[in-house]
Order: structure tokens, then C-alpha cells, then sequence
């Protein structure tokens, strides 16, 4: 009986530790989120621009193929 009493106190204790761990994570996430904007705001009001990329626009044009056959000396 004592095992079990012990089992569930430290699965308590683990889910507690987890609960920690996720809290915290969701801390750092927001203040990376509140840095971010503010680094946004100070480049809007510095008189940066942000434009809107259209989402079938490649950075990379395609290339034409090459081939390398024949290119070694016999």
C-alpha cells in the first residue's frame, strides 16, 4: 500500500515538475514575441518599410538542367 501512496506522489510531483517546464517555456515564448515587436516598432518609427512578398515569388529562378556526360577524358 505504501508503494502505491509512493508511485502516486511522485507522479504528482513529476506532473507538477512538467507543468514548470511548460509554464516557463510559455514565459521565454512570450517575452521573445514582446522583443520582437518591439524591434518592429522601433524599425517602423525609425521610417523602415515592411512589404508584403507574394507567396508564389521565388527567390531562385529555376535553372536549366546540365549535363556532365562526356566531360571526363577517355
Amino acid at each position: 500500500m505504501m508503494d502505491e501512496e509512493t508511485n502516486s506522489d511522485d507522479m504528482i510531483a513529476d506532473t507538477a515538475v512538467d507543468m514548470d517546464a511548460v509554464e516557463s517555456a510559455a514565459a521565454h515564448k512570450k517575452a521573445e514575441r514582446e522583443a520582437i515587436n518591439a524591434q518592429i516598432e522601433a524599425f517602423l518609427n525609425s521610417g523602415g518599410r515592411i512589404n508584403l512578398i507574394e507567396p508564389n515569388v521565388l527567390s531562385d529562378p529555376p535553372q536549366k538542367p546540365t549535363s556532365n556526360y562526356g566531360s571526363q577524358p577517355i
